[in-house]
């Protein structure tokens, strides 16, 4: 997985803005997704790498009542919403 070609990456105060030069669009996206497009910013990886590193990162942000099924279900909803956005693409 990596970051589509066409996004540029700015850091906001609270985040990161991500642009879309092929489109247009902004998406404004704070901690801990943020998190995630900074990594793939840095270099492609499998989606279950990114997954492990992701669940080890939100580990010293995670609330007693947040669950890893909690985690990993806004996880792959954000990247499947990413992708839908054009905000990232999966390599086969």
């Amino acid at each position: 997985m990596r970051l589509s070609c066409s996004i540029k990456i700015r850091h906001i105060k609270g985040g990161i803005a991500a642009f879309n030069a092929f489109n247009g669009n902004t998406h404004l996206l704070s901690p801990p997704y943020s998190w995630v497009i900074e990594q793939l910013n840095i270099k492609p990886r499998s989606n279950e790498s990114l997954f492990h590193e992701y669940i080890q990162f939100q580990s010293s942000f995670q609330k007693n009542d947040t669950t890893t099924d909690k985690i990993a279900t806004q996880f792959h909803l954000f990247i499947t919403e990413a992708k839908k956005s054009g905000i990232l693409i999966e390599d086969k």
